[in-house]
């Protein structure tokens, strides 16, 4: 089967099937830099023969030579309303607000790697270096304005606080996917027999932190993904919550 290439922006078409609309159930192409381009080509292309959606893993160094910013785009199983977010940061804390629901306890903490799964596959951009990380910045903004929502996370205090302080912006984040504050991602996907999905830290995120700083992108990608899918199987699995109140204040 020949490769299918974005009439708009020449990069790589993946083969979906759509979730919901007037072609529900049916498969199309949808480029793999959507959300930055939305072309989209019907399924029978001539001289083209279809085949089911497969696991695709794009190469991601393929975005512009002058861009700090690595992407990562694959076809994934979604069966849920909205998006999954989750995101990997270096900073630390700020100890004087530990233990509490001020999100000043984040404004320290910076994204580095900005991740979301949602009816269209799964998503990652990753800054290469500190240099990459206000044109993450730049591009996150516009994209959590077009996330389908309700929003998930696991532990929303982290990416509101992250996103209010370091971003400038007030996110709703709707549906919490940590049963119990401080429960652990990890002691979830223990309980309820997920996979580790190949994250190489093992879901020890200041390990990705260290891997990050060291330049190894790579690696802060695949644990990143690993994230994503494991809050799938979480909220798949067991559900959501609505999210505790965290107070936003400004620095």
């Amino acid at each position: 089967m020949a490769e299918v290439r974005c009439p708009k922006c020449g990069s790589r078409m993946l083969l979906r099937v759509a979730k919901r609309g007037p072609i529900s159930g049916k498969s199309f192409y949808g480029c793999s830099k959507y959300p930055y381009c939305t072309e989209t080509l019907p399924a029978d292309l001539p001289s083209l023969s279809p085949s089911p959606p497969v696991y695709v893993t794009p190469d991601p160094t393929e975005l512009s030579k002058a861009s700090r910013i690595l992407s990562h785009d694959e076809a994934a199983i979604s069966d849920f309303d909205g998006t999954v977010v989750d995101i990997e940061t270096i900073g630390d804390f700020d100890d004087h607000y530990k233990h509490t629901n001020d999100s000043r306890l984040y404004r320290n903490v910076k994204q580095v790697v900005f991740g979301y799964i949602d009816n269209r596959g799964l998503h990652i951009l990753c800054a290469q270096g500190t240099t990459g990380i206000d044109e993450l910045t730049q591009n996150t903004r516009p994209i959590i304005d077009r996330l389908e929502t309700p929003l998930h996370a696991f532990n929303c205090d982290f990416e509101r606080g992250v996103w209010f302080h370091h971003l400038g912006k007030t996110v709703a984040i709707e549906k919490e996917l940590q049963e119990k504050k401080f429960e652990s991602k990890e002691d979830a996907v223990r309980i309820l027999g997920i996979s580790d999905y190949g994250d190489p830290f093992h879901g020890e995120g200041r390990s990705c932190m260290v891997a990050w700083l060291r330049g190894e992108y790579n690696s802060a990608i695949a644990h990143n993904r690993a994230c994503l899918l494991k809050e799938r199987d979480i909220l798949i699995a067991r559900g959501c919550w609505k999210p505790d109140d965290l107070k936003l204040n400004p620095d």
